[in-house]
């Protein structure tokens, strides 16, 4: 009954319900019953969520990737990471994993085109129990100063940071001791080239390559009835 006091939403709503029900995939038409209902609920957190662009420029040196309230509500062109601490964001913020993305990610004409397999779960996450305290504080760090230092730009978006032609000095050098902290943690020599930390990153796949297909036929053993 409220719903018909608000004209504009009600069209939203009835909007959504013939998107829907005219969708190829059978699950999409049943969510048709319930057009004022999120087909897709990310998962429940009163904290802090990382947001990953789905699709972002080749000309950025980092796709920039930061953290938004619980109370955001984001839409299919973002990835989320729920209870991502300084840690994970230090490595998925960093030189290494943009290498990574560069070569691995999808492309929309020439933009990145991020994805969850190819290109965040393939990543050679390390092992951080491995980890002296010294290295994972070095790398947290790092992160914090990264934050810090966009915090001080709070009238721009993190694209306007991001675009390398006004790149503030001070972010880019923030990155620069993060890359370095991530990098000693991977064996990655300070002068490295891309090719080469890209080359130091193929070289840990290949050792986690066993254990994560092993994982994978596990989950699918599971699965079977």
């Amino acid at each position: 009954g409220d719903l018909r006091k608000l004209p504009k939403v009600l069209e939203r709503i009835n909007k959504v319900r013939e998107f829907r029900l005219a969708s190829k995939a059978a699950s999409t038409r049943k969510f048709g019953e319930t057009p004022a209902i999120f087909a897709q609920l990310a998962p429940d957190t009163t904290a802090e969520f990382l947001v990953v662009p789905s699709v972002s420029s080749e000309r950025r040196e980092y796709v920039p990737i930061g953290y938004m309230s619980s109370k955001t509500i984001i839409n299919n062109l973002m990835f989320m990471i729920p209870n991502a601490d300084l840690f994970l964001f230090s490595l998925i913020q960093s030189r290494a994993h943009m290498d990574w993305t560069r070569a691995f990610a999808g492309r929309l004409e020439s933009r990145f085109r991020y994805a969850k397999d190819n290109v965040y779960n393939s990543f050679p996450w390390p092992d951080r129990s491995s980890l002296k305290p010294a290295q994972i504080k070095a790398v947290e760090d790092a992160a914090q100063k990264v934050l810090d230092t966009r915090a001080k730009y709070e009238d721009s978006t993190l694209a306007d940071l991001y675009d390398p032609n006004v790149m503030p000095a001070d972010l880019r050098a923030a990155h620069r001791q993060l890359d370095q902290a991530v990098e000693r943690i991977y064996g990655i020599k300070a002068d490295a080239t891309g090719p080469q930390r890209l080359a130091r990153l193929l070289e840990l796949y290949q050792e986690l390559a066993p254990t994560l297909e092993s994982q994978t036929k596990e989950k699918k053993g599971r699965g079977k009835k």
